[in-house]
């Protein structure tokens, strides 16, 4: 919005990103001394064009109960549906003053407004990073929204789905109840195929292999004879105990265990941590 100040009606003020940038345009012009029509070419000159299939940044002014302002520099103000501008899985939050990108759908709508659309910006910039991180190799982070009966999790990267197959979660059990607690969750996964422009296939379970096999390795650089280190208890058998040092197992000789004076059968199910 931009106010008066003074007896000669200079442009003082702005609010906002698309304000500041009207003050630099408008500053400095006496308005008295310009027509009607060319303080309208001035107002109109002042304000952002954005066409239709562009990704531009704006930022909310006012949330609705069905629909969201927001601010892009241009003439109106844009409005997105909500259905718009949450992704899958994501919080329903959003409040004034937060920055955003959002796409143009439409320059006007039949009442002059921007059409936008924040979920398809976000789409859009989350497939080229699910690219990028194929063809690099690196895991990206998505957000688990729900289970699919005999296939596997249904995921959001930011917008783009994606799924992970039960055998690829991490999780041993394919029983809904052991994979609940995930949903709702943000996780990290490795993409494995990028089928057409829509369809990700990531695995979980590679990630946590490769997490695992990092951490073996650190551990195994460090490992040295006279090392004190800590381990769970994992199987008993006459000739020793398999001793789980969290990223690799070991086996722990019986001459060399401190209850050796025992049979190690009656201690099958002991899991309790062992120096």
């Amino acid at each position: 919005m931009v106010e008066e100040s003074g007896k000669g009606g200079m442009v003082s003020g702005a609010s906002g990103s698309a304000g500041d940038e009207r003050l630099r345009n408008l500053q400095a012009v006496n308005v008295d001394e310009l027509s009607e029509a060319d303080m309208d070419a001035l107002m109109e000159d002042s304000f952002s064009q954005h066409a239709r299939g562009e990704i531009v940044s704006g930022v909310v002014i006012k949330v609705n109960p069905d629909d969201i302002v927001v601010d892009i520099g241009s003439k109106s103000e844009g409005v997105i549906r909500k259905s718009d501008f949450f992704l899958p899985g994501e919080p329903e939050t959003a409040c004034e003053g937060q920055e955003i990108q959002v796409y143009v759908m439409a320059a006007e709508d039949s009442e002059g407004h921007p059409r936008l659309s924040r979920r398809r910006a976000m789409e859009m910039v989350a497939r080229q990073e699910v690219k990028d991180a194929f063809t690099e190799g690196r895991p990206v982070k998505c957000r688990v929204i729900e289970i699919i009966d005999k296939g596997g999790l249904r995921v959001s990267i930011n917008g783009m789905l994606g799924f992970i197959p039960f055998s690829q979660t991490g999780v041993r059990s394919r029983n809904r109840e052991d994979l609940e607690p995930l949903v709702g969750q943000e996780i990290e996964a490795k993409i494995v195929e990028i089928r057409g422009k829509r369809d990700v296939i990531l695995s979980r379970r590679a990630y946590l292999d490769e997490i695992l096999s990092h951490q073996k390795s650190e551990t195994m650089e460090h490992l040295a004879p006279g090392c004190v280190v800590k381990g769970v208890v994992k199987n008993l058998t006459d000739f020793g105990a398999f001793v789980d040092l969290r990223v690799t197992a070991s086996l722990h000789v019986r001459q060399d265990t401190a209850w050796r004076q025992c049979r190690p059968a009656p201690l099958t199910w002991c899991r309790s941590a062992r120096r």
